[in-house]
């Protein structure tokens, strides 16, 4: 019944990602702010998970959808300063946006892996922390770093 809720927050946020991203001049600061927070929130979902907390597990699950948005309306504000040229920033854009489209068969799949290999979903979970945590180094290296030489 509430399965649409977290694609639904996600999508909903997502021009406020980027309205937020253009408000601040700052499409890194705000990536980078969000995948913080997803950072917190998909350590909650496993605190959840082990705990056997529902309401712990579902809210942190929404705040993990909610962060979603953010980072992605966030992101697609740094292609156009990343790639100067606007030619180029539109193929990326594209190119983007059809490799984002594979998160949603992703993760699943991560999903129904670790089920099946370990009977829980907790390994999912730490793939995806690791991955979490592997953008947030890349997002601050590369654009949020004082010289990284892009400000996006």
């Amino acid at each position: 019944m509430a399965a649409f809720l977290g694609p639904f927050i996600g999508a909903g946020v997502r021009p406020i990602g980027g309205w937020l991203a253009d408000k601040i001049d700052s499409g890194s600061r705000v990536t980078l702010i969000a995948l913080f927070v997803m950072l917190f929130a998909s350590i909650a979902v496993l605190f959840g998970i082990q705990t056997h907390s529902f309401a712990l597990f579902f809210g942190a699950f929404l705040l993990l959808f909610l962060t979603t948005g953010f980072v992605n309306g966030a992101s697609f504000r740094m292609i156009p300063y990343i790639f100067n040229n606007p030619f180029h920033s539109s193929l990326v854009t594209g190119f983007t946006a059809a490799i984002a489209a594979y998160g949603a068969f992703l993760i699943p799949k991560i999903f129904g892996w670790a089920y099946s290999s370990f009977q829980s979903v907790t390994p999912a979970f730490y793939i995806l922390i690791a991955f979490t945590v592997s953008t947030i180094v890349v997002t601050w290296w590369f654009y949020d770093r004082k010289h990284s030489g892009i400000h996006c």
